[in-house]
């Protein structure tokens, strides 16, 4: 029980995600920061995405937004290298950083 009930958030008004957030379901939330606009990629980026995730089209010009950090389902944020890499080596979170294997079923 909160003293003050209305201090005790959960980080958004409303739906009980951070603002700017995006849900991926099953425990997973995308968080800011984000490209303001979608990057386009080059064809050998291009490539390991799709053999990352064979669903996707096969056309040209893919173009992704990249995000900064990602809530899994125990709660711990996991931060990107595109973004940790922008700031001074005391103020990086290398540890956190992680590589994510995808199994499609």
């Amino acid at each position: 029980m909160a003293i003050i009930p209305d201090l005790e958030g959960n980080g958004s008004s409303g739906g009980g995600l951070p603002c700017g957030s995006k849900d991926l379901q099953n425990g997973y939330i995308l968080l800011r920061a984000r490209d303001k606009h979608p990057k386009s990629l080059r064809e050998c980026e291009a490539e390991a995405l799709r053999r990352f995730l064979p669903t996707l089209p096969e056309t040209d010009g893919f173009s992704v937004r990249r995000w900064a950090r990602l809530r899994i389902p125990t709660g711990q944020i996991c931060y990107t290298a595109w973004k940790e890499l922008r700031k001074s080596l005391e103020k990086r979170r290398t540890t956190r950083m992680v590589k994510v294997g995808l199994r499609l079923l």
